[in-house]
């Protein structure tokens, strides 16, 4: 649901969003959610993944700075992959069509964010996310933080391997 979406967007700390060629469902009623988010009465009726978004980028832009990336997927992708249903992948309904393309290019025009543009498929994008990933990760966490973290994770496995040597011992 919308609700649940949104909640799980309140807690993240890194926004990635991956746009293809289908506009998903539409949210026709947003009227439960007014009291608590008064901004979502203007995107009722549009998809599902267009509230994510507005919501991560547009209602509170400084929320992910730094961390929030999109990437639009190329049309052509889905030709390319054999035995594929395309109609399970992309717009059949000319109404639902012109909405991913507005969509698109409202996503386009906003400030601020990671945007690929026209990725051809996930082995082509796969680097580019990691690296977005590693950026916003170390705009997060600075050195020192990154520098606890490790030791605190090193100290973690020796931990587990001293409790597992232990245990071993203990059945042999």
């Amino acid at each position: 649901s919308v609700e649940v979406l949104l909640a799980e967007l309140d807690r993240s700390t890194v926004f990635l969003c991956f746009i293809g060629d289908k506009y998903l469902p539409r949210v026709p009623d947003v009227s439960k959610m007014v009291a608590t988010r008064p901004w979502i009465e203007s995107l009722k009726d549009k998809s599902i993944v267009e509230i994510e978004i507005a919501a991560a980028l547009v209602v509170d832009p400084g929320k992910f700075e730094g961390r929030a990336f999109l990437y639009l997927r190329d049309s052509s992708y889905l030709d390319s992959v054999p035995g594929m249903n395309i109609s399970d992948y992309s717009e059949s309904d000319p109404i639902d069509e012109l909405g991913l393309q507005a969509m698109k290019k409202r996503v386009k025009s906003i400030e601020n964010v990671g945007l690929v543009d026209g990725y051809e498929g996930p082995h082509q994008v796969e680097a580019t996310v990691l690296r977005d990933l590693r950026r916003a990760v170390t705009r997060m966490y600075p050195k020192l933080t990154r520098k606890r973290l490790l030791t605190l994770q090193r100290a973690t496995m020796l931990h587990v391997c001293r409790d597992e040597v232990q245990h071993l011992q203990l059945d042999a």
